[in-house]
């Protein structure tokens, strides 16, 4: 939504206040999610080249404040850093056993998640016992992908947003263009150890996002 609010023609101080809102609400989730996808969304935007000096610095400045505040408020996230790494290499892990080529059907994960951890109960060791769970989604997009709709699956997908990328970097003079490009790194960001698709909220934010460069103008 940030990216959304930079893309608005709006004055200067409406534009900084309305971000500032967006940041907080960030802040307050505590989820190292965000911080990770503002980062890469940050530069991207500072890489892409449409968006002024002043609008990089200010991403710039968002992001610093940001990484202190996760920085300063470990307290708040009751799990390390460390310990959600391992959590999600064992999900991973687990998710991805026998991945078929056109792979086991949306909406399968829950099943073939829970398939995988009882065949391979035996093997886990008793130091990871408490990862175990019946997630119904694997918190990455590109690893749900994979179990879901297996290798033709996630290759198609990945074709699908380099080909939107490309089309939408020789537009990305135009800062609306820009926005797109960094909501949408973002967003893929976000889905590495998360998973947004599986929010009504995330798919109109990304639709949206993938129709900009298609606007008629642009």
């Amino acid at each position: 939504s940030i990216w959304a609010v930079m893309a608005l023609p709006l004055h200067r101080v409406w534009r900084i206040a309305a971000a500032v809102m967006v940041l907080a609400g960030m802040a307050a989730t505590t989820e190292r999610t965000a911080l990770f996808a503002f980062a890469a969304g940050t530069i991207v935007f500072a890489l892409s080249g449409g968006a002024t000096v002043r609008q990089r610095a200010l991403m710039l400045a968002f992001l610093i404040v940001l990484a202190g505040w996760f920085a300063s408020g470990r307290a708040r996230n009751p799990r390390s850093l460390a310990i959600t790494v391992q959590g999600r290499i064992f999900l991973w892990t687990h998710s991805l056993h026998q991945v078929k080529l056109l792979g086991s059907g949306p909406g399968s994960f829950y099943r073939i998640y829970n398939k995988n951890l009882r065949e391979g109960a035996a093997a886990i060791p008793p130091s990871q016992f408490h990862f175990i769970n019946y997630e119904t989604d694997s918190h990455n997009i590109f690893v749900q992908a994979l179990v879901e709709e297996g290798w033709l699956g996630l290759a198609g997908m990945l074709v699908f947003f380099g080909a939107w990328f490309r089309m939408a970097w020789l537009k990305r003079s135009d800062l609306r263009v820009c926005s797109a490009l960094t909501g949408v790194a973002a967003f893929l960001a976000s889905g590495v150890c998360d998973d947004p698709l599986s929010r009504p909220e995330g798919m109109v934010l990304l639709a949206a996002w993938l129709a900009v460069p298609a606007l008629p103008g642009l």
